[in-house]
């Protein structure tokens, strides 16, 4: 495990952990139009035969033509499906937060281009989620600042968050230490988001 810096520590602390969400409450400040247009069947399914998205949990445009993705793994299908069948869980009736029964840790993260087409599969990330008996992968970020443009993975099971290089090729740091929770330096406690500064950028 690698030890938070003073530094990213000091950055980090603003982090709002399960707990201290659950004690403001589920305020969600002002809601209003979306700026975005809603295009239903937009991602390309892409699983094998038999499975179907898990559940999308982050989602980062980088560019318009890069869309990164977290979720939450993959739904095992029932047999037989509908001829009709649009590749997605919820088509069949599943819920894919609920029906964890049914949950793999197959490619939890992914990139899409604008036609949400998948142009790159991380599938040997996955190791970062096998064996959560939760939700798993919860944020994914990229600090504005960052020349390299890392990403910044918040794995909220297991108390821990990851800095993943820009192309998904290796895992560069890891904060938190695996299903232990806490609150000090070197701990959190169910993270869900967090705050990325221009020192945390750079440093």
């Amino acid at each position: 495990m690698v030890k938070l810096s003073p530094l990213v520590a000091f950055t980090l602390a603003i982090l709002i952990s399960g707990s201290a969400f659950s004690q403001q409450g589920n305020a969600r400040g002002p809601i209003g139009d979306s700026p975005y247009n809603v295009v239903s069947l937009w991602a390309d399914p892409f699983a094998e035969a038999g499975y179907a998205f898990g559940g999308n949990s982050g989602v980062l445009a980088e560019s318009a033509d890069r869309i990164i993705i977290a979720q939450r793994g993959e739904t095992v299908l029932p047999y037989p499906l509908p001829d009709d069948f649009l590749g997605f869980a919820g088509h069949v009736g599943l819920n894919v937060l609920r029906d964890t029964t049914r949950r793999t840790w197959n490619n939890c993260l992914f990139v899409v281009n604008a036609d949400g087409e998948p142009i790159e599969v991380w599938d040997h990330l996955d190791y970062l989620c096998e064996g959560s008996a939760g939700p798993g992968p919860h944020r994914i970020r990229i600090s504005p600042y960052d020349d390299e443009k890392r990403i910044w993975l918040i794995n909220e099971t297991f108390h821990q968050i990851y800095v993943i290089a820009n192309d998904g090729s290796e895992v560069l740091a890891t904060y938190g230490e695996k299903n232990v929770s806490g609150s000090d330096e070197t701990h959190f406690g169910r993270p869900h988001r967090m705050s990325l500064s221009w020192k945390t950028a750079v440093s």
